[in-house]
């Protein structure tokens, strides 16, 4: 059974897996910004297409896991605003994809993207007041809709993106949790049969989901407790900090592979 679930990957890269679905559950429960950092794992343990991959299917059991539990506390006005505007991001990011490449010129885009749309969440005074103005209109959600389908099919980074955008938007930390996973369950599982016609998706990789889902369900355990215990400040400064972090990574590790 293990052998037909994991094939020709090594016990190392099994384990890696697994600490990366724990951490998938926390992300989708708890602590959105973590999913980058699964990212940035994979790419450290498999080939390139292999860590592109086995993330989405992952990102998928785990969205349904905080759908279930955080299904009523969505802001639906949300999700259907961003939700035309993401397909359109992903449309782009697919001819992207095929036209570039380079995964480490993207990875500089997508980092260099993410860490100036973070400034937008620091900024103060009168900056403050045009982004204020600016909240919850159509324009904000074309923006960031198109920037999250965009880096989601690049490269499973959307979610430092939308961390962004629903801090911005000032939600609670159960209506951002609830609203990002009905945003991400629709998201995600539109890009399943997208991977699959970039060749990115095959059924070996598929085969990993039924042996990781016992790591999901704890990691998306304890992040239901953490959020519990965290206060809406300390939500708000974790994912900025962990933001800017994974985006610095991104940058840090595409120019060194560049040089």
């Amino acid at each position: 059974m293990l052998e037909w679930m994991f094939g020709d990957f090594s016990w190392l890269q099994i384990a890696i897996m697994a600490i990366g679905a724990v951490i998938i559950g926390i992300n989708k429960t708890a602590i959105p910004a973590l999913g980058a950092l699964v990212v940035v794992m994979f790419t450290q343990f498999f080939d390139p297409a292999t860590a592109s991959a086995a993330v989405l299917p992952l990102l998928c059991v785990g969205d349904l896991l905080a759908v279930i539990w955080y299904r009523r506390a969505a802001n639906w006005k949300f999700v259907l605003n961003l939700l035309p505007w993401a397909l359109v991001g992903l449309l782009l990011g697919m001819i992207v994809v095929r036209c570039i490449s380079s995964t480490n010129v993207l990875g500089i885009v997508i980092g260099a993207i993410i860490l100036g749309v973070q400034l937008l969440s620091l900024t103060k005074g009168k900056m403050q007041e045009k982004i204020d103005a600016w909240r919850g209109s159509m324009g904000m959600a074309a923006v960031f809709g198109i920037l999250a389908g965009f880096t989601t099919q690049v490269a499973n980074a959307a979610g430092p993106v939308m961390a962004i955008y629903l801090v911005l938007m000032k939600f609670s930390k159960e209506e951002y949790i609830g609203s990002a996973a009905w945003y991400f369950l629709i998201l995600n599982w539109l890009k399943l049969p997208l991977f699959a016609l970039d060749g990115r998706l095959t059924l070996d990789v598929l085969k990993i989901v039924p042996g990781m889902v016992i790591f999901l369900v704890i990691g998306a355990a304890i992040g239901i407790l953490l959020l519990k215990n965290i206060s809406q400040k300390n939500f708000t400064r974790i994912i900025q900090v962990l933001t800017c972090l994974c985006a610095l990574r991104l940058l840090w590790m595409s120019i060194s592979k560049m040089l």
